[in-house]
């Protein structure tokens, strides 16, 4: 499995069109991969935090479906 994130947590970084908050989660997973956007709330340390929560839960659904 393949896990990555991108996005802006802040304090500075966003635009109009790309906000504080705006992250990007990927996984990858015998040859399928799922893609995420959320726009998390909080600070730099709750957006990181939240982020890498979703990623993790993304490899955790992967994980439990059947191949």
């Amino acid at each position: 499995i393949g896990v990555a994130t991108t996005g802006i947590a802040g304090p500075t970084g966003g635009s109009r069109g790309k906000p504080v908050g705006l992250v990007f989660m990927a996984i990858t997973r015998g040859g399928r991969t799922r893609v995420s956007e959320r726009l998390f709330p909080g600070d730099r340390k709750d957006v990181k935090e939240r982020a890498a929560n979703h990623a993790l839960n993304m490899v955790r659904l992967a994980l439990m479906e059947k191949r």
